[in-house]
């Protein structure tokens, strides 16, 4: 029988998806679910792909404030990772039930004062704070990343690049956390090629909390060089959780053959995929979590 703590729309979702599984495919997951994998190591399976997620329609918010202009981007990110991207206005008192959020780039309320300061104050965002302290997938990016550090939801701040230009340019990173919410189908230390497109992208942070990140392995992200002055050459970092990750570059602009990075062979132009496995991760994350409470019932026995 099917946990009946799970929400009705949940369990609909979860039963569709758990049985478009072969019977042997079923068994191989509840095992790696059973034995606490993380699910990095389900997504390394043949048991995660395209169609499951599709079943399973994980949906993911994005936030749109006034002067955000990349939600467009995040939600296809979404859409090819098999998920539902659910537009949330920055005036709306609910999340919608979704499964995760996504606080995405630009200039919400025009950078005025401090680049998300306006924005942490907007009605949406205390029920994205609320969710997030309870273990919601949160991801900013960006300016999204900005806004993150104004709610406190992580720490440390986003400061006027070190050159006072605006920068635009393809930024490799290295990937030293593989343990959240969203980095889970990487390699640790894999390098990606993410664009990077900011004027205030330089993390700043006291002694103290720098010193904190590391010792509790919180960057997520790393520069291989260090583009805009941020300590330690942080791109990216978590909560304690893990579950909320903000970072300055752009994956969502990095998931899509022919729209991506340009690793610099003529023959690869614009193909470069790297951020797709944030998006992946997430949905993976989400399937896995919802999926545990049930794991080990056949089919036959799932019941609604």
């Amino acid at each position: 029988m099917l946990n009946e703590n799970l929400p009705s729309l949940t369990r609909d979702r979860l039963v569709s998806a758990y049985n478009t599984l072969l019977e042997s495919d079923k068994r191989e997951l509840d095992t790696l679910i059973k034995s606490g994998t993380s699910a990095a190591n389900v997504v390394k399976t043949c048991l995660f792909d395209y169609t499951f997620a599709q079943a399973a329609c994980v949906r993911v918010g994005i936030v749109v404030f006034p002067g955000t202009l990349d939600e467009q981007d995040a939600a296809r990110a979404v859409r090819l990772a098999g998920a539902s991207p659910i537009l949330l206005w920055h005036a709306d008192s609910s999340l919608g039930n979704v499964d995760a959020v996504i606080l995405p780039g630009g200039f919400s309320y025009g950078d005025y004062l401090r680049c998300g300061a306006i924005s942490r104050f907007a009605p949406i965002m205390e029920k994205v704070v609320d969710a997030a302290r309870a273990g919601l997938p949160v991801l900013g990016i960006c300016n999204g990343f900005q806004i993150l550090t104004e709610t406190h939801l992580l720490p440390g701040a986003l400061a006027r690049n070190s050159q006072q230009k605006f920068i635009c340019k393809e930024q490799t990173l290295s990937v030293v956390n593989t343990q959240t919410s969203w980095t889970s189908d990487y390699e640790q230390q894999q390098i990606v090629t993410f664009p990077l497109k900011n004027g205030e992208g330089r993390f700043v942070a006291d002694e103290k909390t720098i010193n904190r990140l590391e010792a509790e392995e919180r960057v997520v992200f790393r520069y291989s060089d260090n583009p805009n002055g941020s300590i330690a050459n942080i791109a990216g970092i978590t909560n304690e959780k893990g579950n909320v990750v903000g970072l300055m570059p752009h994956p969502e602009h990095a998931v899509e053959p022919g729209f991506g990075t340009d690793d610099g062979h003529s023959s690869s132009f614009r193909r470069g995929v790297d951020g797709f496995k944030v998006f992946k991760s997430l949905v993976a994350k989400v399937i896995c979590d919802n999926l545990a409470p049930f794991s080990g019932t056949s089919s036959s026995s799932i019941e609604v």
